[in-house]
């Protein structure tokens, strides 16, 4: 079968969130501002302007968010992709912490190029309030630590950091992101997700030049 009918033939999952005026992210920060420029009944098209920092929403985190290399922008396509291995965290307690003893039951089945997900449906109680901010699947110090001897590719997580609002958080990052890998955060992830479903996830970060992260879209494809 060649690729093109392949594709058409795949079944595609949008793991991205939207972006709106005031859209909740980052506690403490400034949030996105969304205007119109041009009104297509008075102008005769839409234009509209947003004013965010680049790590809100569903975003991609680089390296240079630590200030190591590479950048955002000068990740190769290639990398950033890979099989999704979903962490089942659904009906797991707010807070909940993915540490060592819920990853090594991965370990013997963990395909190359792993895109390791936190699965909770958590992105349904997106909203400025503390169950949303506090609430989300997170992950461990000694789990990023395993994650990242394992080699994985990605990280993807629903909250709006891979290590919430822990003293650790810092840490967490740097333990991935000095390995080269990439965290995806503020992400849509719920049960069609879980096995026996196999997915295929791709990230496709903004083209900032020498930027520490950016919006993306993110989507998985069904492989089986």
């Amino acid at each position: 079968m060649d690729g093109e009918r392949w594709l058409a033939e795949r079944e595609f999952l949008d793991l991205s969130v939207p972006l709106y005026d005031n859209c909740p992210g980052i506690p403490d920060v400034d949030p996105p501002h969304l205007r119109l420029l041009a009104n297509a009944a008075r102008d005769g098209w839409n234009l509209e302007r947003i004013d965010m920092p680049l790590h809100w929403g569903t975003h991609l985190d680089a390296p240079y968010h630590q200030g190591l290399q590479p950048t955002m922008d000068a990740y190769p396509p290639e990398r950033l992709h890979g099989p999704a291995v979903v962490v089942d965290c659904m009906g797991a307690a707010p807070g909940h912490v993915v540490g060592p003893e819920q990853l090594q039951s991965l370990e013997a089945t963990l395909p190359p190029h792993a895109v390791v997900l936190l699965c909770g449906a958590w992105w349904r109680r997106r909203a400025w309030s503390a169950e949303w901010v506090d609430g989300a699947p997170r992950l461990s110090l000694e789990g990023a630590r395993l994650l990242a001897a394992w080699g994985v590719r990605g990280v993807g997580v629903e909250g709006f950091s891979v290590g919430g609002r822990s003293a650790d958080n810092y840490a967490i990052h740097r333990a991935l992101l000095e390995r080269g890998i990439w965290i995806a955060e503020g992400l849509r992830l719920d049960r069609e997700l879980l096995p026996p479903a196999r997915w295929h996830v791709l990230a496709l970060p903004l083209c900032i030049a020498s930027s520490s992260g950016a919006p993306a879209r993110v989507v998985a494809i069904r492989t089986g």
